[in-house]
């Protein structure tokens, strides 16, 4: 055991040191989303933070759909567009559509687009019925991981790309590795965001630091001003499902759901808490 947990120390802390040297030595550049239509670039970013931050998945779709319309050669708009769409006819056109252009995109554009696309692949297989293997998840994971590093690494004030590269880190490593990445390569105003607070609380959870969790909960809750958005409810009830405090856990997933019925992540805990429930 003794020797497991330091092999496992020396890798956690190569990889940690290899993030610090490449923050070191990043400039921070200027991402070119591929669109010059500032209406198409306002809803795009706005619907980020409305999924994001505030778990507003309802209010993110208009925001993402109306960004494609605003300029339907904005490819990565049309990548948001077909990930939120619940509908599988209209996410098969869409990804026909990305395929068909995706070539006139930038390199660092594609670095993006490769892994949505992969996604909506994944998305469109699971509702056609198709059994997916596990090398193609694995795939899918590790071509995400890979392509995010990179796109972070060069566009470090991208708030919520890296926000998905700390998820991708947490699904391939662990509680433990995410989150110590997230306090390496995430910028002080960047942790103060609602996601980064209330996705450090559930993994503070995960890892039963169950007083840092309910700490960030409560940071969460003020920066988000006390108002009733999803995401509060949402990370409150991851916390306390870590906890096996289930009856709270349902509480806040309830509510979370009641505030925005599209919050695919907060019905994915739902119904897991009301197996839970089923077999009591």
């Amino acid at each position: 055991m003794l020797t497991y947990l330091k092999v496992k120390t020396s890798l956690l802390t190569t990889f940690l040191i290899c993030f610090c040297s490449c923050k070191k030595n990043i400039s921070p550049s200027t991402f070119d989303y591929g669109t010059e239509n500032d209406t198409a670039l306002f809803y795009y970013q706005r619907g980020w933070q409305q999924i994001m931050d505030n778990g507003e998945w309802t209010l993110a779709e208009v925001s993402f759909r109306k960004a494609s319309e605003s300029d339907p050669d904005f490819i990565l708009a049309k990548c948001l567009k077909g990930r939120i769409s619940q509908d599988l006819e209209e996410r098969e056109k869409l990804l026909g559509e990305i395929i068909a252009t995706e070539e006139k995109a930038s390199q660092d554009q594609k670095l993006l687009i490769e892994v949505y696309k992969s996604s909506l692949q994944l998305m469109n297989k699971r509702e056609a019925g198709i059994k997916l293997d596990k090398s193609t998840i694995s795939d899918h994971y590790k071509l995400s991981e890979k392509n995010t590093r990179k796109f972070v690494h060069k566009y470090p004030n991208e708030d919520y790309v890296k926000a998905e590269y700390i998820e991708i880190l947490h699904a391939n490593h662990g509680a433990e590795l995410a989150l110590d990445s997230m306090n390496t390569i995430a910028a002080s105003n960047q942790l103060e965001l609602p996601f980064y607070l209330g996705y450090a609380a559930a993994m503070q959870a995960e890892l039963s630091n169950f007083e840092e969790a309910l700490q960030l909960l409560d940071k969460q809750r003020k920066v988000l001003n006390d108002s009733l958005k999803p995401q509060f409810y949402a990370s409150s009830a991851e916390v306390y499902f870590e906890m096996d405090s289930i009856k709270l856990a349902r509480k806040y997933i309830d509510k979370a759901v009641k505030l925005d019925s599209n919050h695919l992540i907060a019905k994915g805990l739902q119904k897991k808490i009301s197996l839970i429930d089923y077999k009591l």
